[in-house]
C-alpha cells in the first residue's frame, strides 16, 4: 500500500481524534501507532513541536476535503493533532498521545483488544486507586 494513502488515512484519523469521545481517542491513537509501526517511513509525520518541521494548524498543508487521498498532501504534514492531544484534560488520553509522540515505537504492534472494551465511565478524571 502506498505511503501517501496510509498517511492520508492517519491524518484523517488524527483529525477525528480531536472531536471523538475519550474512549475512542485511545483506540484511534494506538491504531495510528500500529499503522506507523507497519509503515516505518511514516515516522516522519511525528515531529518535535520545537523543531523547524513542526507546523501550526494554519500552516498544515494537509487537505482534508480532497477526494483523492494521494493528492491530500498528507506526507508533507505532521501529526500536530496528536501533539495537541498531549495536553488533553484526561490523563489516559494525554498519556497515550505522549507515548505515540515521544516514546520509541515498539517493534510489535499495540494490542487494541485492551482498548476496545473501554467504556466512557472507564476513562475519567479520577485516577483509579488500586486496593492493597
Amino acid at each position: 500500500m502506498p505511503e501517501s494513502l496510509v498517511a492520508a488515512f492517519i491524518k484523517r484519523l488524527a483529525r477525528l481524534a480531536l472531536i471523538a469521545p475519550p474512549q475512542d481517542i485511545l483506540i484511534i491513537l494506538y491504531f495510528i501507532g500500529n499503522l506507523i509501526i507497519r509503515h516505518p517511513g511514516l515516522k516522519r509525520l511525528i515531529c518535535d513541536r520545537n523543531s523547524s518541521e513542526a507546523r501550526e494548524v494554519a500552516q498544515d498543508p494537509y487537505v482534508m476535503d480532497e477526494a483523492d487521498p494521494n493528492k491530500s498532501q498528507a506526507l508533507q504534514s505532521s501529526l500536530w493533532e496528536i501533539q495537541l492531544l498531549r495536553n488533553h484534560m484526561l490523563p489516559s488520553v494525554a498519556q497515550a498521545a505522549k507515548i505515540i509522540m515521544t516514546q520509541p515505537l515498539p517493534g510489535q504492534e499495540y494490542d487494541l483488544a485492551n482498548y476496545l472494551e473501554i467504556k466512557e465511565e472507564d476513562v475519567s478524571l479520577k485516577p483509579k486507586i488500586s486496593s492493597i
